[in-house]
């Protein structure tokens, strides 16, 4: 029995540990953009990119530029529809720039969405929530390798724009970890008394 309990303390400091370090995160860029997807045009339509990931993937580069790539992310168009991402993309964080972005998946990965830029930036480190932040950003490099989505290639034209970003970290409550770590040594006793010696 004693096994079993220290076993399963274990397991749940385990659990709390990866609570703290993975949690799941989803990101929002709103802007406005003119470009065409599917080779459908649209003009000056309301643009919003909508990401799911998980801060236990964030990768830190040399240049000291933070980035997750994104496990799923979508784009509304108004007026068009919303679409998923089928190139793999990421969100980044470029704490000495102090600027957020949208880009293509992996450290290589050409920029989208750069900006806005918020003194906030310059420590954020991307395991908590912040935003809406709004201010000028740029479109660019949508046109020199096609941007998959499920409703064809998707190319927003370079441009200045204002940009809005947020990112918002979802904690487990701590309810969930109590009935976590009540629920492992339970399941102990409830297996010894099936397996009795």
């Amino acid at each position: 029995m004693k096994r079993v309990v220290i076993a399963g303390l274990a397991l749940v400091a385990t659990g709390l540990q990866s609570a703290a370090t993975a949690n799941p995160i989803t990101f929002l860029d709103a802007t406005t953009a003119s470009g065409s997807i599917g080779g459908i045009p649209f003009t000056g339509a309301s643009i919003i990119i909508s990401a799911a990931a998980d801060t236990a993937n964030i990768q830190t580069m040399p240049s000291s530029e933070k980035f997750i790539d994104n496990a799923s992310a979508t784009v509304a168009i108004a007026g068009l529809g919303t679409f998923t991402f089928t190139t793999p993309t990421r969100f980044f964080v470029y704490g000495p720039s102090q600027i957020v972005g949208f880009s293509r998946a992996g450290v290589t990965g050409l920029d989208l969405i750069n900006g806005p830029v918020n003194a906030a930036f310059g420590a954020w480190d991307m395991t908590t929530s912040i935003g809406p932040s709004t201010g000028a950003g740029t479109i660019l490099q949508w046109s020199d390798i096609p941007v998959q989505t499920s409703g064809g290639a998707l190319v927003l034209y370079d441009a200045i724009a204002d940009i809005t970003f947020s990112a918002q970290v979802q904690i487990p409550e701590p309810g969930s970890l109590l009935v976590l770590a009540l629920a492992v040594p339970a399941f102990g006793l409830i297996t010894r008394r099936k397996n009795p010696r």
